[in-house]
């Protein structure tokens, strides 16, 4: 690398991170090796901590979201600080940004993947120099972490199986919206349904990846319909591509179709108010995991205790009978 493109990278670096006031000092001692979930060398509820908040990108609304959950969250723990940093959706921006915590250093990380791959070394060298490291929303390809906080996707798969099952007693044929082909989620999302309607009577006819984007969904929704007219539900991976969904049913005269969508988020723009206003039939809701990150930190810097290897986030059905529970 060039002299004044290292120059460029290292400012990019550090104007990514964001700093909360009244951090804790550096420690003057180096990091000794930490097992999985296991408990750090420096902890105590007399010590203050300082906690390195990797986000993948601030232009989505739910990282946006699951920063403020961290934010809110660290501020409820006196001896907890937080730095942020913003990676950009850049892999490598956010692997020097990380570099950048060892660096100053930092008590503990929490790492929000902009893709798994890319993070997974940088996630293992800081576990490896004994930062426990909270990995949120996505895994990463090796398990060098002390905790993965993170939903679970066949389940969540699974639960939008359950509900179209169920609304649908004497069956009939739905179709499903996938996301980006080989990423874990929508492959995990698929098994779960696939796993939640066998046995009935409602049969997957169609599915088809919209790769998380609307305008795609739209365009294949519209093919569904028109070989399958007779359509009675669908399962969409993500609301951007439920949303796509409807406006098509609607375009063809299906504004009734049952759509099932997920969310990580509540508020009226995020697949909430669709269910309120009668767009969606249901939507599996799980948290952005920001507040669950912070209590696993709490619960390993301040109380010295160890944390599950693995903590799936809980999933609810948002419905019109309780999506008013939902509105922020």
């Amino acid at each position: 690398m060039r002299p004044s493109t290292r120059g460029r990278l290292a400012a990019a670096v550090l104007a990514g991170l964001l700093v909360l006031p009244g951090c804790a000092a550096p420690r003057d001692a180096a990091p000794s090796p930490v097992g999985e979930g296991a408990v750090p060398p420096r902890c105590g509820p007399d010590g203050s901590y300082t906690i390195g908040m990797s986000q993948a990108n601030l232009a989505e609304s739910f990282y946006r979201r699951q920063d403020e959950d961290v934010r809110a969250a660290a501020a409820e723990v006196p001896q907890l600080t937080v730095r942020f940093a913003d990676a950009v959706e850049d892999n490598s921006r956010q692997v020097a940004q990380i570099e950048e915590f060892l660096r100053q250093p930092v008590d503990l990380l929490i790492v929000s993947p902009n893709e798994p791959t890319p993070l997974t070394g940088i996630v293992k060298k800081a576990f490896d120099q004994g930062v426990p490291v909270i990995v949120l929303g996505r895994d990463v390809k090796r398990d060098d972490y002390t905790a993965l906080v993170a939903p679970d996707d066949i389940a969540i798969g699974r639960e939008a199986g359950h509900f179209l099952a169920g609304a649908l007693p004497d069956g009939g044929p739905v179709a499903e919206l996938r996301g980006l082909p080989g990423s874990a989620a929508a492959r995990d999302r698929a098994a779960g349904l696939a796993e939640a309607l066998a046995g009935t009577s409602t049969r997957l006819v169609a599915a088809r990846d919209a790769d998380w984007l609307r305008d795609e969904a739209r365009r294949m929704t519209a093919e569904i319909l028109g070989e399958h007219p007779d359509l009675r539900g669908l399962f969409a991976h993500n609301v951007e591509m439920a949303e796509g969904a409807h406006q098509a049913a609607v375009a063809a005269g299906r504004a009734d179709l049952p759509i099932v969508a997920v969310t990580g988020l509540t508020g009226e723009s995020d697949g909430v108010a669709a269910v309120a206003e009668g767009r969606f039939a249901a939507l599996v809701y799980h948290s952005t995991g920001g507040r669950e990150a912070v209590e696993t930190s709490r619960r390993l810097l301040v109380d010295c205790q160890p944390v599950p290897k693995r903590q799936p986030l809980p999933l609810r059905l948002v419905t019109p009978a309780n999506v008013t529970d939902f509105i922020r």
